[in-house]
């Protein structure tokens, strides 16, 4: 079996929210999240396309912190992400 730990970058899909690209593609992506058991750590961001998807069996028991830059984008025209797994 094929085992997943994440799926970090632009993924190019709003996984809440806002449907984008567009609502097939948002249910074929949760089902691959689920079908692999992964955590959508990043997908309740508001205005975001750039995700980090991880294993539930690697954070398992682990603190999950989510810090947030460029949301004046100003940088570029996507939010930046930071994500910290704490043992």
């Amino acid at each position: 079996m094929l085992t997943i730990y994440s799926l970090v970058g632009d993924l190019h899909i709003s996984l809440s929210g806002w449907r984008y690209p567009s609502k097939q593609y948002r249910e074929n992506s949760n089902n691959i999240i689920n079908q692999f058991d992964l955590d959508k750590s990043t997908g309740n961001l508001d205005d975001n396309i750039d995700n980090i998807i991880i294993s539930k069996k690697f954070i398992k028991n682990r603190e999950i912190q989510i810090e947030l830059f460029n949301v004046d984008k100003k940088l570029s025209d996507h939010i930046g992400i930071c994500l910290t797994v704490i043992e």
